[in-house]
C-alpha cells in the first residue's frame, strides 16, 4: 500500500497560512486591548470630572451665606478662569467647613501647569491661594476651566465681584456655570476632539461665550464636563 505525505511546497503554504492567521489574531487582540485601555481611561476621566464637580457644587452653593461684603470674585483668563467665594461656617456645615465653624471661610480655585487647584483660608478678609491639587498631575492634564454667571437671566463671562449689603447682592447672581476639560495619554492615540461638542447647554450659554479652546488632535483622550450651581445667597 502506497503511503502519502505532504510535499515541501504544501508544508510551506500551510506554515504561511498559519502565520497569517496568527498575525490576524494578534492584531485583533492588540486592537481589543487598545480599545479596553481607551475605555478605562475614558471612565477614569469621567469619574475624576464628576467627583470634582460634586465637590465644587457642594461648596459653591453656600457662597455668600450669612455674609456682608465681598462674597464672590471671578477672574477670566485664557489660561484658566479664577474663582473665589466666601461664606460663614455654622453648625451643620462640618462636611464643607471642617474645623472652621463660626468663622468666615474663603475658597479659591484655578488652573496652573495643567493642574486644577484649590486653596482655603479662614477669617475676615482672607484671600485663599489655590495651591492644592484637585485634578491633574501624573497622566491627567487639565486643559481648560471656565466660569460663567447668570445675572438677570443673561449668562456672562467677565471679571466680576459680587458684594452683599443689607439691601441685597450687587450684582445679583442666581447661578454659576462651570466647565472643565481634561486629557490623558492613551496607547494608540485618540481621535481629534472639539471642546464643547459633547455638551448640552442651558439657554443663552454657548461655546463662544465660554471661550472654549480649539479642536485638538495630538492623540490624547479628552473628556469635558459642564455643570450648573445655584447660588441662592447671591440672587437677592
Amino acid at each position: 500500500m502506497r503511503r502519502h505525505g505532504f510535499s515541501l511546497l504544501e508544508l510551506l503554504l500551510a506554515s504561511a497560512l498559519l502565520g497569517s492567521l496568527f498575525l490576524v489574531v494578534l492584531a485583533l487582540e492588540n486592537s481589543s486591548a487598545i480599545l479596553r485601555e481607551r475605555e478605562r481611561a475614558r471612565g477614569r476621566l469621567a469619574d475624576e470630572l464628576s467627583l470634582t464637580a460634586l465637590a465644587l457644587a457642594r461648596e459653591l452653593y453656600t457662597v455668600g451665606y450669612r455674609l456682608t461684603g465681598q462674597a464672590l470674585v471671578l477672574s477670566p483668563s485664557p489660561e484658566g478662569d479664577g474663582l473665589t467665594g466666601w461664606f460663614l461656617c455654622e453648625a451643620g456645615m462640618e462636611e464643607v467647613c471642617g474645623e472652621s465653624l463660626g468663622q468666615v471661610r474663603g475658597t479659591g480655585y484655578g488652573v496652573s501647569q495643567g493642574v486644577f487647584r484649590w486653596g482655603a483660608c479662614t477669617g475676615e478678609g482672607c484671600t485663599p491661594s489655590p495651591t492644592n491639587p484637585v485634578l491633574g498631575g501624573d497622566e491627567i492634564r487639565v486643559e481648560a476651566f471656565r466660569v460663567a454667571y447668570l445675572e438677570g437671566g443673561t449668562w456672562r463671562r467677565q471679571a466680576q465681584a459680587v458684594n452683599l449689603r443689607a439691601e441685597g447682592a450687587t450684582p445679583k447672581v442666581s447661578a454659576l456655570a462651570l466647565y472643565l476639560l481634561a486629557s490623558i495619554p492613551v496607547r494608540g492615540g485618540a481621535p481629534a476632539f472639539t471642546p464643547g461638542s459633547t455638551l448640552d447647554y442651558p439657554p443663552g450659554l454657548s461655546p463662544g461665550l465660554l471661550a472654549l479652546p480649539p479642536a485638538a488632535g495630538d492623540g490624547r483622550l479628552r473628556a469635558e464636563k459642564l455643570w450648573l450651581v445655584q447660588t441662592p445667597n447671591l440672587a437677592h
